[in-house]
C-alpha cells in the first residue's frame, strides 16, 4: 500500500506559494510586454566578429575603432509609435563608452540616436535606447538597425533578448521631457533665424566707451 504524501510545513508551504506568485507575476509580465524580436544578420558587420549560440545569444568582439553589427531586416516597418525601446540584455566586463543606432537605409547621421555608456557588467543586465526621439528616424520607418558598439578594438560584449519593446512608465515619462526639450530648442532656433534674417532700419554706426561712461550711436530708420 502506498504511503500518504506528507503535508507540507508551513515555512515550506509558504515557500512554495511564494515562488508560484512570482513565477505567474514573471508570466504576466511576459505576456503583457508589446514587442519586436530581432536577430542580427549572418553577415555586414564592421571590424567585428559575431557568434551566435542558436538561442538568440550572440558573443561580439570587436576587431578595430569603429565596429558596428547590423540587424536582420523585419518583413514590415515595426510601429516606433508602440515599441521605440531597442533594448537587450548583456554582459561586458569592460563595459563601452558609446552605443548609438542608425537605421536602415544609408544608415545616415540624420537618423541616429546616441545612447548612454554601457556600463561595465559581469552578469546579464539589461540596455535600452529609445529611438522614438528621433522623428526623422521614426518617418524613415526602417527595416533592419545598425548598433555602434564603441571605439575600442578587442571589447567583448555576450548580447541576448534583443528587441523593439514598448516604455515602462519611467521612459515614457523621460521620453515627454525629451520632447519637450526639442520643441522649446526649435522653436527657439526658429526665432532666432527670423531675427538674423530680418533687415532691421536701424543700425549703430558708433560705440565709444571710457572710465565713465558707455556710448553707443546710431541710426534709427
Amino acid at each position: 500500500m502506498d504511503a500518504a504524501p506528507r503535508p507540507l510545513s508551513g515555512r515550506r508551504s509558504a515557500l512554495v506559494v511564494l515562488l508560484f506568485a512570482c513565477w505567474l507575476q514573471t508570466c504576466a509580465l511576459t505576456a503583457g510586454e508589446v514587442a519586436l524580436t530581432l536577430t542580427l544578420a549572418s553577415q555586414g558587420h564592421n571590424q567585428a566578429t559575431v557568434t551566435g549560440s542558436g538561442d538568440g545569444t550572440w558573443v561580439i568582439t570587436s576587431t578595430g575603432g569603429d565596429p558596428f553589427v547590423i540587424t536582420s531586416p523585419t518583413v514590415t516597418a515595426p510601429d516606433l509609435a508602440v515599441t521605440p525601446m531597442l533594448s537587450f540584455d548583456y554582459i561586458c566586463v569592460t563595459g563601452l563608452t558609446l552605443v548609438e543606432v542608425f537605421a536602415h537605409p544609408g544608415w545616415s547621421g540624420e537618423r541616429r540616436v546616441v545612447g548612454p555608456a554601457l556600463p561595465a557588467r559581469e552578469g546579464w543586465s539589461p540596455f535600452a535606447i529609445d529611438l522614438g526621439i528621433n522623428r526623422a528616424l521614426v518617418a524613415a520607418k526602417p527595416l533592419a538597425w545598425r548598433i555602434d558598439l564603441g571605439s575600442r578594438p578587442g571589447t567583448v560584449i555576450q548580447v541576448r533578448n534583443l528587441r523593439l519593446r514598448a516604455r515602462t512608465p519611467a521612459e515614457l515619462a523621460g521620453a515627454t521631457q525629451v520632447q519637450a526639450k526639442l520643441a522649446r530648442d526649435q522653436a527657439w532656433n526658429a526665432a532666432l533665424s527670423a531675427y538674423l534674417a530680418t533687415d532691421y532700419p536701424g543700425a549703430i554706426t558708433r560705440i565709444a566707451a571710457d572710465g565713465e561712461r558707455l556710448t553707443i550711436s546710431g541710426t534709427n530708420g
